[in-house]
């Protein structure tokens, strides 16, 4: 016959479990950020950059050469700003999207850029819900990109036959 356990074999027991438990945790969320995906924030504000990049209206205001950066955590501090601010929301038809901010900088100044992508969308090919880029010095707002009204008429329409006639 199995001796019952110990107070301190049961502590021990449960201590390891937990301790395998938050690590697999943390394998989880790193691997999550580090393997790139349509939906990840890093793999959006890379494809927003090369679109914003192409933009001659973008060049001219901020310059060649470009380049940008995650939240800049007030002031001139150089350092670590690769946190891309992001936001994962439900879209008015179902799909799952994200939204992201990032900083623009190039010799002329500065600007931020605000970026929508959708699961149901394919932003390397240049399709977004939206893209702009506003300048910090002017205010000066950039639409390279909006769908929102296209899209939420889709999210509107019955009809598959509808939804063909109004895709974008």
């Amino acid at each position: 016959m199995n001796a019952p356990l110990t107070v301190q074999e049961k502590f021990s027991a449960t201590f390891w479990i937990g301790l395998l438990g938050v690590g697999a945790v943390c394998f989880v969320f790193t691997v999550r950020e580090l393997m790139p995906s349509a939906m990840s924030s890093n793999y959006v504000m890379d494809e927003a950059f090369s679109q914003a990049r192409k933009s001659a209206e973008v060049v001219s205001i901020l310059g060649e050469p470009m380049k940008a950066y995650g939240i800049d955590h007030g002031g001139h501090r150089e350092g670590r700003r690769n946190f891309i601010h992001s936001r994962e929301v439900e879209g008015e038809d179902g799909s799952k999207r994200l939204k992201v901010r990032f900083n623009l900088e190039g010799p002329f100044g500065g600007a931020v850029c605000f970026a929508e992508v959708s699961d149901q969308l394919d932003a390397k090919n240049g399709e977004w819900v939206y893209l702009i880029v506003q300048s910090k010095r002017t205010g000066q707002a950039i639409t390279l990109c909006d769908n929102r009204q296209t899209m939420a008429a889709m999210a509107a329409a019955k009809s598959p036959e509808v939804r063909q006639h109004t895709s974008i």
